[in-house]
């Protein structure tokens, strides 16, 4: 992922159990905002959460806006890679 502003990012997911997005189905990260891609790997095979669950949808906020905010940055996601856990 690239990205022009910011220093954290949220990765939201939703399962068949729980369908709408929601916090307790989220892990914050911290992310490089100089515009250039980086790789990020997100331990979330034993998140609570997401352990043993059917992934339906997944969600990237890609900085720490809030929903009043006018300012806007450039970001990019390459591609996002799952493995299982062994």
């Amino acid at each position: 992922m690239s990205n022009e502003a910011g220093n954290r990012a949220q990765f939201f997911w939703t399962t068949k159990a729980s369908p709408r997005f929601a916090e307790q189905n989220r892990v914050d990260f911290a992310i490089r905002a100089d515009g250039q891609f980086h790789r990020y790997r997100l331990a979330l095979g034993k998140h609570p959460a997401w352990a043993k669950q059917v992934i339906t949808a997944l969600r990237v906020d890609p900085g720490e806006w809030d929903h009043q905010s006018t300012q806007s940055a450039a970001f990019a996601i390459d591609y996002i890679r799952a493995r299982r856990a062994n």
